[in-house]
């Protein structure tokens, strides 16, 4: 029978989003922007009570440290089961794997785009099918079958079906660069480091390192992504569009700014251009969301859920067609925009965010208690809530690539390994 041991301390819902509230500030500081503010008293006490909710919810859920329950009662696995549902999730991640290729080159021809911009037209043309909806289901698998693999191999265990789901884990997001997107490869870079950082026991200065080239590396394909998009549209000249894009309007960058980039040769023109739109794809959530709830009319009734799970409306559309069902983002004022986590709760809650923001918080703090236990199979979910933590105060993560169809599908894949027989919570004194 196997245990597990996992750093959950280490990396907390709490830590996560302090972290990445003090990221915005450090972006806000450094960033050579001018702001366009429409907050109120009213709007900004609606916004820290919401954020003090979601930490309360944290803290009121998530097990203390000197519990003794944590050190004791454990869950056991057997290796056989383990290797039994580790792979079904790679047949799983095979399968839809299968089915994004058929997707892309049999029904959207996209062996046939000649740019990113033609790619990207034909992905959001030819609609969804049969195949593309299979991946979308079964997207959960791949990332689950890929976080579960590095606490095994650590362990020595499973290795070559270990080895085969991380290859579709890296696979996964390689759709993307088709056409130009970055919102898969930030997930499964940041769920895949976050999963890393909750197996190892001690990370080190190689760590550390290894680490920073690996940062590197994914800014600049990453900037390969959107810099070569945006020359496709506009020519070299990416200074005019750093100043007319919706997300720049509320944090504009200052004129010596856009003068300097104007006047530098394309490459640092192309840096530039990039690591300031990072910065205010960062800022511009904040600022984004007062603007949402001043623009919002509040005679639009409450959506109660309807518009971050969007699985059930997701559903109807399936089966009734595009039509069955309200475009909901005649709702939002600020449609296409990060406006933090709090945008879209406000489109759903209104002022209500504020108690969804505690439960939410509660819900995610148990899971991490879950985790504490050695549960091997709560970990994607968690590595996932510690993302959308951390991402609050710049985007929801719920939206961010469908990210709310990942928490289901690795909820549903935690709770069918609850009710597996091989699974037992013994109690015995682990050493990580």
């Amino acid at each position: 029978m196997e245990q597990f041991v996992f750093q959950a301390t280490r990396v907390t819902l709490q830590r996560a989003l302090i972290g990445g509230w003090a990221c915005w500030l450090v972006c806000f500081l450094v960033m050579p922007v001018s702001i366009v503010f429409h907050g109120t008293f009213e709007t900004v006490t609606l916004f820290v009570c919401a954020n003090v909710a979601l930490l309360l919810g944290i803290s009121f859920a998530s097990p203390s440290t000197g519990d003794p329950a944590i050190a004791t009662e454990r869950c056991r696995f057997d290796e056989s089961d383990i290797r039994l549902i580790l792979s079904c999730l790679v047949v799983a991640g095979v399968v839809a794997i299968a089915a994004k290729v058929v997707d892309l080159v049999a029904y959207r021809g996209i062996l046939g785009a000649t740019s990113f911009g033609d790619a990207r037209l034909k992905m959001e043309v030819n609609g969804s099918n049969l195949f593309s909806g299979l991946y979308f289901g079964l997207s959960p698998a791949i990332v689950a079958g890929g976080v579960l693999a590095l606490p095994l191999l650590r362990a020595r265990r499973c290795q070559w079906i270990s080895f085969a789901a991380l290859a579709l884990l890296g696979i996964s997001p390689i759709f993307s660069f088709v056409y130009g997107g970055r919102s898969v490869l930030f997930l499964v870079f940041a769920v895949a480091l976050v999963s890393w950082l909750l197996v190892v026991p001690k990370v080190s200065r190689r760590h550390i390192v290894y680490g920073f080239g690996l940062l590197v590396v994914f800014f600049f394909a990453t900037m390969y992504l959107f810099v070569g998009r945006v020359v496709e549209n506009v020519g070299v000249n990416v200074d005019r569009l750093a100043s007319l894009s919706h997300y720049t309007k509320l944090v504009p960058l200052d004129v010596d700014t856009l003068n300097t980039m104007r006047d530098l040769p394309d490459f640092g023109r192309y840096l530039l251009y990039y690591a300031t739109s990072v910065g205010q794809y960062i800022l511009h959530g904040v600022f984004e969301f007062f603007y949402l709830v001043q623009a919002k009319s509040h005679e639009q009734e409450l959506l109660w859920g309807r518009y971050q799970f969007t699985l059930y409306d997701q559903a109807q559309r399936a089966i009734l067609g595009p039509g069955a069902v309200p475009d909901l983002e005649a709702y939002n004022p600020t449609s296409g925009l990060f406006s933090t986590f709090w945008g879209p709760a406000y489109i759903d809650f209104g002022y209500l965010m504020v108690i969804y923001g505690f439960v939410f918080g509660y819900l995610t703090g148990r899971v991490r208690g879950i985790v504490e236990r050695g549960d091997l199979f709560a970990l994607p979910l968690y590595a996932l809530l510690i993302l959308q933590i951390f991402l609050v105060p710049i985007a929801n993560g719920l939206l961010m690539a469908s990210s709310v169809v990942l928490d289901v599908g690795l909820f549903c894949i935690w709770l069918l390994t609850r009710w597996y027989p091989g699974r037992l919570t013994v109690t015995a004194n682990v050493v990580a």
